[in-house]
């Protein structure tokens, strides 16, 4: 009886982060979700760069609007941590892990890139990073709970078979 509230409990935790929000113009309140989770369970820091032209709708705004911030950024993830980003799935995505020593000195060169994938439009981007392979991430009891980890919901999310790899 006590794993079972126990498994109940984390059920409708993980349903209530599926709904967290974010604000992306300083302005109105943005509805948009995380569309990317990458957790590394891998031994040691990767570094991640996520190229999305994300599109953000803004309240009182008609349609959306683009959001420039100066090209891909590069995000340290930490062995046994997750990077979640909110971002528009309507757009192709492309996903580099590079290894590198530190983020000041990362040189984004061919040379230290570890796996480079592309994703499908219209599908969310919730993925794990182990044994130099990306795939996509099952939740807690095996995806019974039908969400990540961190509570996104895996309705739309990609599947292995979505993950390209780049050579």
């Amino acid at each position: 009886m006590k794993g079972l509230l126990i498994a109940l409990s984390v059920i409708i935790g993980q349903q209530a982060l599926a709904n967290t929000t974010y604000n992306w113009s300083g302005g109105g309140k943005d509805t948009t979700k995380i569309g990317f989770s990458l957790h590394n369970k891998s031994s040691k820091a990767i570094y991640v760069e996520v190229d999305n032209e994300s599109l953000v709708k803004e309240k009182g705004v008609e349609g959306f609007l683009q959001k420039t911030f100066g090209g891909p950024a590069l995000h340290r993830v930490l062995k046994g941590a997750f990077l979640d980003l909110p971002l528009n799935t309507a757009k192709d995505t492309r996903v580099t892990l590079y290894n590198c020593e530190s983020l000041n000195s990362c040189d984004t060169s061919t040379k230290n890139i570890l796996y480079k994938a592309t994703f499908p439009k219209n599908k969310t981007i919730y993925i794990n990073w182990a044994q130099n392979k990306l795939y996509k991430q099952r939740g807690p009891l095996k995806g019974i709970t039908g969400a990540t980890d961190n509570g996104y919901d895996l309705k739309k999310n990609v599947e292995d078979a979505d993950i390209k790899k780049l050579k």
